[in-house]
């Protein structure tokens, strides 16, 4: 076989700091389109919902899309959680906002700006 692999006798490659790549506003990792998401509609939750094999009843859909405002990837995040972990619906209204929670990350996000907002710190 004769590729070009077999034929390198020396291959070089570097690792640096991102940030050294980047000049002024342009960045080397900004090469994808930018796509929007839209909030989920009811139709769309019950549709991914049928396909992580209905975790939440028909019923309590709305209030799914109430706790996570619609948001795509934590509908999508607390069904799959629901599904691996064998969660069960009132278990996930139970801990949506505990560090269990499978969107604690964003709720962190979330609590720490209420909480930051809400300790009277001027605005910047």
């Amino acid at each position: 076989m004769n590729t070009v692999w077999e034929r390198i006798s020396i291959l070089m490659a570097i690792s640096t700091e991102p940030h050294l790549l980047i000049r002024g506003n342009q960045s080397p990792f900004n090469v994808g389109s930018r796509i929007l998401l839209e909030d989920f509609n009811e139709a769309q939750v019950r549709e991914l919902n049928d396909r992580y094999r209905s975790p939440v009843g028909a019923q309590d859909i709305p209030a799914l899309i109430d706790l996570l405002n619609g948001h795509p990837y934590l509908i999508s995040r607390a069904l799959y959680t629901m599904l691996t972990e064998g969660i069960s619906w009132s278990e996930l209204t139970q801990i949506a906002i505990t560090e269990r929670s499978p969107v604690t990350v964003h709720w962190g996000f979330k609590i720490g700006v209420g909480r930051s907002v809400g300790a009277g710190r001027p605005a910047q």
